[in-house]
């Protein structure tokens, strides 16, 4: 700016003819306005990188409470895992402990039956208390 402003002064010098003068001036002040136009923008731009750094730094400190919720919600996955595992070597084992005893019919297609599961027992198995409507968890 300081250079636009020593043109501009020699521009204005009585030995410069006057169309010279007149467009060296004109052109010098529309590239001082681009000047702070420029730096106008670049200010909100740094005002916005500012911005998002304070987002970003006021994230930061909620890192261990988002690490905690995650590693508990990764337990109960691995509970149920566990329980889903469990579940199912119980009834292996009923099966294993029965097999001999079953005698091997013929059932006809319209007698089979699927078992039930309404969405009170559904909700047991799940650990949501259908009266308190909440989840609970081990």
């Amino acid at each position: 700016m300081i250079a636009l402003q020593k043109y501009k002064l020699d521009a204005d010098s009585s030995d410069i003819d006057s169309k010279v003068k007149n467009h060296v001036i004109s052109n010098l002040n529309d590239r001082e306005k681009s000047l702070e136009l420029f730096k106008e923008e670049w200010d909100k731009y740094i005002a916005g990188i500012n911005d998002v750094q304070l987002k970003v730094g006021s994230l930061k400190d909620n890192i261990p409470t988002l690490k905690l919720i995650r590693d508990n919600a990764q337990n109960q996955l691995d509970f149920f895992e566990i329980m889903k595992i469990f579940g199912i070597m119980m009834v292996a084992e009923a099966v294993r402990n029965n097999l001999d005893s079953l005698e091997i019919v013929t059932l006809p297609l319209d007698e089979i039956e699927l078992i039930s599961l309404p969405p009170h027992r559904v909700h047991t198995l799940i650990g949501l208390s259908q009266e308190q409507g909440t989840i609970q968890t081990g």
